[in-house]
This record gives C-alpha cells, sequence and structure tokens, in this order.
C-alpha cells in the first residue's frame, strides 16, 4: 500500500520525555514528505501560532502540509498560509472527503489519548511504546518510545523498506526454514523488505547457556541469517550468497523468557559484495543485546 498522508500529533512522537524534538525524527518526517511524497498534517492541541515554528522546521510551506488545531477549530494550510474552520469530529475522514483519500492510505501517530479518534480511523494507526494501554490497544503498530527514536523505527519498517520487489513472501521463507539450524533454535522472519529484514528468536533451552542467559553464538547466527536473507531478496533468482564474514559485540544479556528482535540493515550493495549492520534487542526491554557485521559475497548460479 502506498501512504500519501501521515497524521501525527508531535506531543510524546517527537518530542522526547525532557520535551526536546527528536532530530531523528523531525529528519524521517522530512524524508517521507520529500522522498515519497508523503503529506504530512500535525495535529496540534495548542494554538496555530505554536505550531508555526514545528511548521518551520519540517518544511510543510514546501511540501504542502497541514498544522490542524482542534482546540481552537482552526485548519492552516501551509502551503497556501490559509486558514479555515475546522469543525469535523474526525480529522481522518475530514481528510478523505478533502483530499479524496481511502483510509488505508492515511496513517496516524500518537501518544496520548486525545488522539485514539485518528488512530483508529486511519489505515494504520500507530501508537508510541510510551502511550497510554488504552491507545495502544487500538492501534495497529506499537512503535518504540519518543526517547528510543520511535518514529525513525516506524518509518525505517513502513515507508522506507519496500516488500514490492521481493521474490519470497513471508510465509515461503519461513517454511524454508524447516529441519534446519533457524528452525531449531525458533528464528522466524517477520520482515524481508529491499535493503532491511526483521527477525525474533527466543531465549529458550536451545539458545542459552546453562545459566539461563542466552548464548552469544545464537546472536551470532540470528545476525547471519538475517543478513542472508536479506542479501537473498535482492540479487535475483539467477544468484545466491554465501556468508563470508560475521564480527558481533555483545553489549547487554537477556535471559530464558525473552525474545530477540534482529533489524538488519544494508550498508553496502555491490556487485560482489553486501555488508549488513545487524542491531538485536530484547523484546521485553527494548534495549540493545548484540551488535554485529555480516560480510556476504554474491555468486552468479551455475
Amino acid at each position: 500500500m502506498k501512504y500519501k498522508l501521515l497524521l501525527i500529533n508531535p506531543q510524546g512522537t517527537l518530542t522526547t520525555s525532557d520535551g526536546s524534538l527528536c532530530p531523528k525524527g523531525l529528519k524521517s518526517l522530512l524524508e517521507v514528505q520529500a522522498k515519497y511524497g508523503i503529506t504530512l498534517v500535525v495535529v496540534g492541541y495548542s494554538s496555530l501560532n505554536e505550531l508555526l515554528p514545528l511548521s518551520e522546521k519540517l518544511q510543510l510551506k514546501q511540501y504542502g502540509g497541514y498544522l490542524i488545531s482542534p482546540q481552537e477549530g482552526e485548519l492552516y494550510n501551509c502551503h497556501t498560509e490559509k486558514k479555515v474552520a475546522y469543525k469535523d469530529a474526525n480529522m481522518v475522514t475530514f481528510f478523505m472527503d478533502k483530499l479524496d483519500l481511502l483510509a488505508e492510505e492515511i496513517i496516524a501517530i500518537g501518544a496520548h489519548l486525545v488522539d485514539a479518534q485518528m488512530v483508529q480511523s486511519a489505515g494504520l494507526g500507530v501508537a508510541m511504546a510510551q502511550a497510554d494501554e488504552q491507545l495502544k490497544s487500538i492501534a495497529q503498530y506499537v512503535t518504540y518510545s519518543s526517547d528510543d527514536g520511535g518514529v525513525e523505527h516506524f518509518v525505517d519498517k513502513y515507508i522506507r523498506n519496500n516488500t514490492s520487489g521481493i521474490p519470497y513472501t513471508i510465509e515461503e521463507i519461513n517454511k524454508m526454514f524447516a529441519n534446519t539450524l533457524m528452525a531449531r533454535l525458533g528464528m522466524t522472519a517477520t520482515i524481508v523488505a529491499e535493503n532491511y529484514v526483521e527477525m525474533t528468536m527466543p531465549v529458550d533451552s536451545w539458545t542459552a547457556q546453562p545459566l539461563g542467559i542466552l548464548h552469544g553464538g545464537a546472536n551470532l547466527a540470528l545476525a547471519e541469517t538475517a543478513a542472508g536473507l536479506g542479501s537473498m531478496a535482492i540479487i535475483g533468482k539467477d544468484k545466491t550468497q554465501v556468508g563470508t564474514q560475521v564480527s558481533g559485540y555483545h553489549v547487554g544479556r537477556a535471559v530464558v523468557g525473552d525474545t530477540m528482535r534482529a533489524e538488519a540493515r544494508l550498508l553496502h550493495g555491490g556487485k560482489t559484495t553486501h555488508v549488513w549492520s545487524v542491531e538485536i534487542y530484547s523484546v521485553n526491554t527494548n534495549k540493545l543485546i548484540h551488535t554485529a557485521r555480516v560480510l556476504n559475497t554474491i555468486l552468479k548460479l551455475r
């Protein structure tokens, strides 16, 4: 699905717990406008004048974005610099009518209960990790907290990483794992996109040391698998890849009962070699447990 509109309440999404703006979140929203043509709507429960500095940082005038203040009942078109009255109770349906969009083409991101209606009505409703449990329960996706770069992570996962050209489905990939090390260690692919892969692996009796702590070798196996899947997804069916080098650093620990989440990103995609960066996090704590670099060699099938 190509998304065309993104509504966001900046409080708790672009602002961190100390009240400062998240630079990576701002950069990501500039990218979704410039590179992916998504129109941005900043929903602020304050005056429009208080939202104008953020509008300038996000370059909404250049990209044709909007500001909405439900509190004041005003909508500001940043491109035309015109204000109009806003009285519609539902912002998603309002923009569906105004811009002739489908709900499935709209994203809404929030961190507070006041955002519940737009998060629930959008085709893709997103809540921040630190949001109220009620908001998270109605969101289709819960991203990281604002302190941990939740907006950037969401953009990375749902907008930057295109799955349209991937030759295998997730179901097909996971079926390939049958009767292999990956199946024995409980690895599951959850996202395989262009230049990005996510996988999970449980911390259990198969992946833990005798003391009940995750074995570092299991993380290395997870990292190499994620990077291998990423390369296979983009090289075409006339080629294959082999892992040439894996190096990793154990920066935290996880115990039995936890689940690891690997996020692999392509750093270099040449004709004969790929280099991947893989970060592995605890699902329970969202803390970084392991970081790795994987070098794959690309070979032509004979």
